[in-house]
């Protein structure tokens, strides 16, 4: 392969089988688990409670926020983006 071509295996853009298989079957619970996410957001039994389930629902609407860290040692500092 000196090349660099890809032989054997799914066609690039072909979705996995299982894969599609699975979020088919957990897609059905999207509506209920999110109605019960909201439901611990606002009625949770702690303050930890009510974050996390609001957490979850901020990232399904707006995706995972990026973390920033910033890397010392250097004469000038470093920021390091990370995408959960």
């Amino acid at each position: 392969m000196a090349d660099g071509r890809k032989t054997g295996g799914r066609t690039k853009g072909t979705p996995n089988k299982v894969t599609a298989d699975v979020r088919a079957m957990a897609g059905q619970y999207g509506p209920e688990i999110l109605e019960r996410l909201a439901w611990l957001a606002l009625n949770g039994e702690s303050h930890a409670v009510q974050v996390a389930a609001g957490k979850e629902i901020l990232d399904r609407a707006y995706g995972k926020a990026k973390q920033v860290t910033e890397i010392e040692g250097g004469p000038t500092p470093v920021y390091q983006v990370v995408i959960n």
